[in-house]
């Protein structure tokens, strides 16, 4: 946890980015030669963060005989019951649990990544949690790592209300989802990144996300499971929830194709 006068968790390193941090661990344990990075995600489905390829390049989906970097990628924050005790990295871009953090790397695990941006609209920076077996070098001069450890001063403490605020709107917009559903629970985070709607139809996941796009929206398909995205961040209201579900019913319908 933080120590007294620093709001960084111990044997953590800030980079500019979280892709920056997934690749400097990633290097730091691969060596020349070696086999492919490993990735599984929670929801085992093809999709993949556009961040993993662009920073790994190829990647195995399969997990081979003896792997150097064997990743975890969190769906949008949503954890799963699968033993993780084969993963060196956790990646959990969308959302920063620091308990689940800790735990995770005093058993097996190696490094835990989280987006400061997805977490708490900051305009950069990725955090790296590290276990003691470990050492990474961070890609921020030191004027940016200043800057971004003074906005940290003020969000690391409000991580507990961001977190029960994100809960509370998924659970809003679970209670309000009929006839569709959400593919992952409440139940299943401490820290959403989204809601993951699927309707009861097929739909075109680009055109989907080409509409809602266009409305000022940013948000996205969960592509290649039928599924599309609804923010749910802590600066969003009830009225805001409400829009973001009737303008996603709409695109969806409008990009149906059965």
């Amino acid at each position: 946890m933080a120590t007294e006068g620093d709001p960084l968790p111990t044997r953590s390193i800030l980079f500019s980015t979280a892709r920056a941090a997934l690749s400097s661990a990633v290097v730091a344990m691969t060596r020349r030669g070696g086999t492919l990075p490993f990735v599984e995600t929670t929801s085992r489905s093809v999709y993949l963060s556009g961040c993993i390829p662009q920073v790994l390049g190829r990647v195995s989906r399969s997990m081979p005989e003896q792997s150097e970097v064997a990743i975890f990628a969190s769906d949008f924050g949503f954890k799963t019951d699968r033993p993780l005790e084969q993963f060196q990295i956790y990646d959990d871009a969308w959302s920063l649990d620091l308990n689940f953090a800790e735990v995770f790397l005093e058993r097996s695990g190696r490094v835990y990544i989280s987006s400061l941006p997805k977490v708490f609209g900051l305009p950069f920076g990725g955090l790296a949690m590290l276990s003691e077996d470990i050492e990474l070098e961070s890609d921020l001069t030191k004027s940016q790592e200043a800057t971004l450890r003074m906005l940290l001063n003020a969000k690391i403490p409000q991580l507990e209300a961001i977190s029960s605020r994100r809960r509370e709107n998924l659970l809003y917009l679970e209670k309000k989802m009929n006839p569709w559903e959400l593919q992952f629970s409440e139940k299943s985070t401490n820290f959403p990144g989204a809601a993951v709607v699927k309707p009861k139809f097929s739909f075109n996941e680009e055109d989907f996300k080409t509409r809602i796009n266009a409305h000022g929206v940013r948000s996205t398909s969960f592509f290649g499971n039928q599924a599309a995205l609804i923010p749910v961040h802590q600066g969003l209201s009830r009225l805001d929830l409400d829009y973001l579900l009737d303008l996603t019913g709409h695109c969806l319908r409008e990009s149906r194709t059965s």
